[in-house]
């Protein structure tokens, strides 16, 4: 029985019993959470449930306006806002995509790296104008407001990194460089 205690499994049977606990322990509370929110004799609605009436996920058409005019030119506008081109975007999407991947494999040129990046950088800044250029609205509700914040702080946090991940993207590059050089040495 002792050297069961000191393997490994006992650990890990240990562990899922506590993941499996909490998990039952959150499940009953936010069902608790539900049902009392519910009005009685009714069920609780779904999470995915409608909005109410007069609601909207769109931004109001007034708001999209005084943004696009704003800025025009920004990559929000071209890539994401509704309505967007979808075959060039699609097109688009595909060839930094096939990019992101030659970056992230150190077979990207000097050029490409910096081309790739750039765009992120471009694209980043876009978005974040747009975000801050929202949230300066005075007449923005309560929930698009927490969503324009929160699109300006992963912008402002991905601009914050860039030039970190940039540099690891050259490491790459050299280091896969090296091997390729290697590899060449040693084929016949």
């Amino acid at each position: 029985m002792r050297a069961f205690f000191r393997r490994p499994a006992w650990i890990a049977l240990a562990v899922g019993g506590v993941a499996a606990l909490v998990a039952v322990l959150v499940t009953a509370h936010g069902n608790e959470r539900r049902a009392t929110s519910a009005t009685p004799g009714r069920p609780p609605p779904p999470r995915w449930a409608a909005l109410p009436p007069g609601a909207s996920r769109e931004p109001a058409a007034p708001l999209a306006d005084r943004l696009r005019a704003e800025a025009p030119d920004s990559a929000f506008w071209r890539d994401d806002a509704p309505g967007a081109e979808e075959p060039r975007k699609a097109d688009e999407g595909r060839r930094w995509n096939t990019l992101y991947g030659k970056v992230l494999s150190g077979t990207a040129s000097a050029a490409e790296i910096d081309l790739y990046f750039q765009h992120l950088r471009r694209r980043s800044e876009d978005y974040l104008h747009v975000a801050e250029t929202a949230l300066a609205q005075p007449d923005l509700s309560d929930r698009d407001r927490g969503l324009f914040t929160l699109a300006a702080r992963m912008h402002r946090q991905r601009l914050a990194g860039l030039d970190e991940a940039r540099e690891q993207a050259i490491a790459r590059k050299q280091e896969q460089d090296q091997r390729r050089q290697a590899w060449r040495a040693r084929a016949p």
